[in-house]
């Protein structure tokens, strides 16, 4: 028989957490109703882990398909609900014998015999609704838990466009680090020197426009400095150097 992905995930469910269930009459049933609690509990599920699952075609198909984290939550959610009804259906069954008029015997003696009749006790009752709370409570905890880490971890983007995406810093070698591409961020230690930032790397011997400094070795003379270049023929004012062929004579 062909199922569908809700119809596989109610099948694995029936098989591993409700085995109890064996006549096949009894699990076909049962498995018609894990279907449609699976379905129903669909949009749960969007609003836990911020998608946007839905049903497309006539056979149910769930688009995009679940991966195996999604189709967790999911069957977690389900058994929640599962538990809290069974816990409430315990109590109100204990409630239904408590208003009838004709309650169920449990025991019969005459002389020295006794019969005891095997009787779901009021006892009994009780301790199985607080048995599904706890399970219930735990399949809540599971919820968080796995929620939590699929939000955190597991929520890869389905599509990326625009500037959205992290490309590479080199791309020579290809490794991308994480920086997004157009922020203008410049990772520590890249040796990459922002556009536009006027800063100057160390040891690359440019030197910035306007900021008086002159490059060593490079026959610059800056104004004002009182220096004069070998070999350029001029002599400092003040200096008491006469310059050779000049005609004057001390």
């Amino acid at each position: 028989m062909y199922y569908n992905q809700i119809g596989r995930i109610a099948s694995d469910v029936l098989e591993y957490d409700f085995d109890f269930i064996t006549g096949g009459a009894e699990k076909s049933g049962e498995l018609l109703t894990i279907s449609g609690g699976l379905s129903g509990r669909l949009g749960q599920l969007n609003v836990l882990i911020n998608q946007s699952f839905y049903f497309s075609g006539s056979g149910g198909a769930i688009t995009p398909p679940l991966q195996e984290e999604e189709k967790g939550i999911l069957v977690q959610i389900y058994l929640k609900d599962y538990y809290f009804k069974e816990a409430r259906r315990m109590l109100r069954s204990l409630q239904a014998e408590a208003l009838t008029t004709d309650p169920q015997w449990t025991e019969l003696r005459e002389g020295d015999t006794t019969i005891k009749r095997g009787v779901f006790s009021a006892k009994d009752k009780v301790t199985a609704s607080k048995y599904y709370q706890g399970l219930a409570e735990e399949a809540d905890r599971k919820i968080t838990e796995l929620v939590y880490a699929y939000n955190m971890y597991g929520a890869a983007p389905r599509q990326v466009a625009g500037d959205d995406g992290y490309g590479p810093l080199c791309p020579s070698d290809g490794v991308s680090i994480g920086v997004p591409s157009g922020s203008g961020i410049v990772p520590s230690g890249s040796g990459i020197v922002p556009s536009g930032s006027g800063i100057v790397p160390s040891g690359s011997g440019i030197v910035p426009s306007g900021s008086g400094i002159v490059p060593s070795g490079s026959g610059i003379v800056p104004s004002g400095s009182g220096i004069v270049s070998s070999g350029s023929g001029i002599v400092p004012s003040g200096s008491g150097i006469v310059p050779s062929g000049s005609g004057y004579y001390y």
